[in-house]
């Protein structure tokens, strides 16, 4: 890691991936699916283990609507730090937040 990047919080981690074949989650559906839990991410391919643009991916629920979330956020933050005006005065806001306390 660059020296000069800053450490990530832990929940910025990449997932763990998990590979199986589109014959391996038919012939076991239920094992495979019990993989995708938390922050593992099954990458289901077709005949080969490379991936295409073929390739499934099967993620908790509670996983995908926290990733979705942080979008959501990290596209807010964007709109607000686009607008040169609407920065501007948040940051006069926080300024009057911080002297009041």
């Amino acid at each position: 890691m660059d020296s000069n990047q800053p450490a990530l919080p832990d929940d910025t981690a990449a997932p763990e991936r998990k590979v199986v074949s589109r014959s391996e989650l038919r012939q076991d559906q239920s094992r495979v699916l019990k993989q995708a839990t938390g922050k593992t991410v099954v990458v289901v391919t077709s005949g080969s283990r490379k991936e295409d643009e073929d390739t499934k991916y099967i993620v908790d629920k509670q996983y995908w609507d926290e990733v979705l979330g942080k979008v959501q956020a990290l596209k807010l933050t964007l709109a607000i730090t686009s607008d040169p005006k609407l920065f501007a005065q948040i940051l006069r806001a926080g300024e009057t937040v911080d002297e009041d306390s």
